[in-house]
């Protein structure tokens, strides 16, 4: 249901509220998240300029705990890794995650295996 639902046109916000209601649901069940803010969504084109990725869950002395970057039909390359690490390098940010919908979650094997290297 929810694949078919991502292949509309311009659904790219889809896949982050999808995953958002997620957390809305698991964020006061989960114990390593207890205590932890689940933030607002900030507008779909202003993540990258306002904060450190698409999701974002904060300590509660308002210190960023987890992020999810959520890539719809892109997928993963060292670019957009390398971009990851210097968002959240020099912060207190425990887990980053990048998800994505593409159906080949990396360019190609070979990026895949640099990335995992690296």
């Amino acid at each position: 249901m929810m694949k078919r639902h991502f292949s509309l046109p311009v659904s790219s916000r889809l896949p982050v509220i999808a995953m958002y209601s997620l957390y809305e649901l698991l964020l006061p069940i989960l114990g390593t998240h207890r205590g932890k803010i689940l933030r607002p969504l900030n507008v779909h084109t202003a993540s990258d300029k306002h904060g450190y990725g698409d999701i974002e869950i904060w300590n509660s002395n308002n210190t960023p705990f987890e992020t999810l970057e959520i890539k719809h039909n892109i997928s993963i390359d060292r670019n957009l890794i390398f971009d990851v690490v210097k968002k959240y390098r020099n912060t207190t940010i425990q887990r980053y995650y990048v998800l994505t919908t593409a159906k080949d979650n990396f360019i190609s094997k070979d990026e895949e295996d640099y990335i995992n290297k690296k």
